[in-house]
């Protein structure tokens, strides 16, 4: 059974109760204090502390302070009366502060009522704190979003920045390009007609006329002129290859291994039935895997002082020496 405390003080003015408990040496940190519209409760095994106000209180704003071996409520006053139907509240004096009910279930309905009421609210305010923290979640979660949102739209704007670059980059290097090649054509084609002026050629020569009577060019053929007419442009050709310093042999020749299709060397068809043989060199007695010429001279060194230690024991034997004269003369070479 707790022990009840009734040797407690109080004051009042017009807008705060007072209220001081002794707490008889407890420890405040196990103290558990409760406090509704018309209810105070203090808890410090083993005591306990309890009184019904007689007008109701701000439960919500009343204060509760431990120290100097006592406990300290302040409690703000709510003055409740009847005004034209409506309930109006309001601080006064109250020159008492217990509650004397009329019944003890007139008690335990008003302690019921201020606990229900206490609980109501603070359910209230328990929801309001929920939905404020779900509030700033869905706040910081939306920011996140927003930042995630405002990377992959700065990501998507640089590689459109970079296609339009590389795009840029390409259609440059294309236009330089065909620059470039018309260059190359105007260049040769230069070259050409300045060769040309140099060795002017007839209108009515032939392609077939570079190569010498012999040569078969396939696809190629000239037009039968009199003979008369082929002799004198020799006799020009020969004229004008003084004259200018052209080797046609060579321009022959160029324009001959140009016409000439390229040569494969391409090896003759299998046989449906052809066998091949293999031969593998023996290794005697040496290990498959070292194939390094150490490791073979190495083994091969082996084998033969093996095989010659096996001669020496084997000597004896045959020419008719015991057995402990081979034993002596093993351990004095050992030795």
């Amino acid at each position: 059974m707790p022990i009840l405390i009734k040797d407690f003080t109080w004051t009042e003015s017009d807008s705060h109760v007072y209220l001081n408990v002794p707490l008889k040496g407890a420890n405040p940190k196990k103290m558990d204090v409760y406090v509704n519209d018309t209810y105070a409760k203090i808890n410090f095994p083993p005591y306990f502390f309890e009184l019904d106000l007689k007008e109701e209180v701000d439960s919500q704003a009343a204060v509760a302070t431990i120290g100097n071996g006592c406990a300290k409520l302040e409690m703000p006053k709510v003055r409740v009366f009847l005004l034209l139907a409506h309930i109006k509240r309001e601080p006064g004096i109250w020159n008492e502060i217990t509650y004397t009910p009329s019944s003890p279930s007139a008690l335990r309905t008003r302690r019921e009522a201020a606990d229900a009421q206490f609980r109501q609210r603070a359910d209230a305010a328990r929801e309001a704190k929920a939905s404020a923290r779900r509030a700033e979640e869905r706040r910081l979660v939306q920011n996140q979003i927003d930042v995630e949102r405002a990377d992959r739209e700065a990501v998507a704007n640089l590689k459109e920045e970079e296609k339009r670059r590389a795009e840029e980059d390409m259609a440059r290097w294309v236009a330089e390009t065909k620059t470039q090649r018309r260059g190359d054509a105007h260049q040769v084609a230069t070259a050409a007609r300045q060769t040309t002026r140099q060795a002017p050629v007839e209108p009515t020569q032939k392609i077939t006329e570079i190569f010498d009577d012999d040569d078969d060019v396939t696809g190629l053929g000239g037009i039968d002129e009199p003979p008369d007419l082929e002799d004198m442009r020799e006799e020009e050709e020969e004229e004008d290859n003084g004259e200018s310093g052209i080797d046609m042999d060579a321009i022959r020749a160029r324009v001959r291994a140009q016409l000439q299709p390229p040569t494969r060397d391409i090896p003759p068809p299998r046989g449906m039935n052809h066998e091949i043989t293999i031969k593998f060199t023996s290794r005697g007695l040496k290990p498959t895997k070292t194939a390094r010429e150490s490791e073979d001279l190495k083994w091969e060194s082996r084998i033969k002082s093996m095989q010659d230690e096996h001669a020496r024991k084997m000597a004896p034997a045959a020419e008719g020496t015991s057995l402990e004269d081979v034993n002596r003369k093993l351990r004095h070479e050992t030795a």
